[in-house]
């Protein structure tokens, strides 16, 4: 027998990310006007994280029946994402899929009562930076989480921990990239598209300072 959502539960998953599709590399809009002026389009899905079933994808047999068909239990995600996340489950663990849920709810979160503040063109770079960029944005993304103070804002790369570097007058976060060279160049790419400032001239330690608005943008992304 399947736990599945009913349809409340599976409304209230759309709309806690606005019927966008939770995969941060797809952000789909799932839902939209039809042709007749009394209809509307739907290609999105309330996924189960942990199947509704057993023999599912990434079925867990200690979860009751009313959490499996529970609100955080489901995941909504446009029908494409939905087929490919029951595809390959090495790729796509629970733990991920979660964290999809919980940044694309602090993103729909985020923009209630607000302006975008961005241009389509600037949401356009932003995506394409999460792509080319991954490691970089996710190194960056981690210092924006665990920083309490809400100040951090510069970050420096260094080879190894055998290089020794200080700034005078304030604090920096280090990432080191010798086994990850091509951060070097994703953080490049950042700076060149006006998401990092850059405060040295040095290529073997470059010292970089994070933008606000790009700031605010790891901070709920």
């Amino acid at each position: 027998m399947r736990d599945d959502f009913n349809q409340k539960t599976k409304d209230i998953l759309a709309r806690r990310v606005c019927f966008v599709c939770s995969n941060p590399e797809c952000r789909k809009h799932t839902s939209g006007p039809g042709e007749q002026p009394d209809k509307a389009v739907n290609i999105g899905v309330a996924a189960h994280i942990t199947a509704a079933s057993e023999g599912g994808p990434r079925y867990d047999p200690f979860m009751s029946a009313d959490e499996r068909s529970s609100v955080e239990n489901g995941i909504w995600l446009c029908q494409d994402c939905a087929h490919l996340i029951d595809a390959d489950l090495r790729k796509y663990p629970v733990e991920l899929l979660y964290r999809w849920k919980r940044r694309t709810e602090a993103e729909a979160r985020a923009s209630i009562g607000r302006r975008s503040g961005m241009s389509s063109d600037e949401l356009l770079l932003l995506s394409e930076a999460e792509t080319l960029c991954a490691g970089a944005v996710e190194y960056l993304r981690y210092i924006v989480e665990k920083d309490d103070t809400h100040l951090l804002r510069d970050v420096v790369l260094l080879p190894n921990k055998n290089v020794m570097f200080g700034v005078w007058g304030g604090t920096h976060s280090t990432i080191y990239y010798e086994e990850q060279p091509i951060l070097k160049q994703q953080f490049r790419w950042l700076h060149e598209q006006g998401f990092l400032e850059k405060l040295n001239d040095r290529s073997d330690t470059p010292l970089y300072r994070i933008r606000n608005s790009f700031y605010r943008w790891l901070a709920i992304s």
